[in-house]
C-alpha cells in the first residue's frame, strides 16, 4: 500500500514506482493547477500552466501524464519539448503571465526519487499557504478516490 501523499516546501516527492506513480501524478497535477488558479488566477492573463521536467529517470513521461491530466481539468497546458532546470519553468510562467508551472524533479534527493514541484505565477516557489491548500485538496481527493474504488466483487 502506498504512503500518503505529503506536500513539502513547494511540492511532493516520493520513490519512483513506490509512492510516486503515474496514477498519483494524474491525481495530484490537476489539483495543483486548481490551487494555482485559486491563488494567482486574478493576476493571470489565461488559464495556462507550464509543465516541465529535468533529466531525472522517467521525468519526461511523468510530465506528459501531468500535462494530460491538467488539460483534462480544463487548463491550457504548455508542455516543455525538452528538459530544463526548474528555475527556467518558473521564469517562463512569470514572463508569460501564466497561473504557474508544475515541474517533475526531485532536486537534491537520491536518484530513486522524483517529485512534482509547484511554481507560482510570480516566478518562484510557492509559499506555505499554497502548500497547505495542495496538501488539504490532495488528502480530500485521495479519500474520495479510495472510497469510489471500493467495489465488491461477486
Amino acid at each position: 500500500m502506498s504512503k500518503p501523499i505529503k506536500f513539502g516546501t513547494d511540492g511532493w516527492r516520493g520513490v519512483i514506482a513506490d509512492d510516486f506513480t503515474f496514477e498519483r501524478v494524474a491525481l495530484v497535477a490537476p489539483l495543483a493547477a486548481q490551487v494555482l488558479e485559486e491563488i494567482y488566477g486574478h493576476n493571470a492573463e489565461a488559464r495556462t500552466i507550464f509543465v516541465g521536467y529535468d533529466r531525472r529517470f522517467l521525468a519526461e513521461e511523468f510530465a506528459q501524464v501531468a500535462a494530460i491530466a491538467i488539460q483534462a481539468a480544463g487548463y491550457d497546458v504548455k508542455l516543455s519539448q525538452t528538459y530544463a532546470p526548474t528555475p527556467a519553468y518558473s521564469l517562463v510562467a512569470h514572463q508569460q503571465q501564466a497561473l504557474g508551472a508544475v515541474v517533475m524533479t526531485a532536486s537534491h534527493n537520491p536518484g530513486k526519487y522524483l517529485g512534482l514541484k509547484v511554481k507560482g505565477a510570480f516566478g518562484g516557489s510557492v509559499g506555505p499557504d499554497v502548500t497547505e491548500l495542495n496538501r488539504s485538496s490532495t488528502q480530500s481527493t485521495s479519500t474520495q478516490s479510495r472510497n469510489a474504488w471500493n467495489i465488491r466483487v461477486f
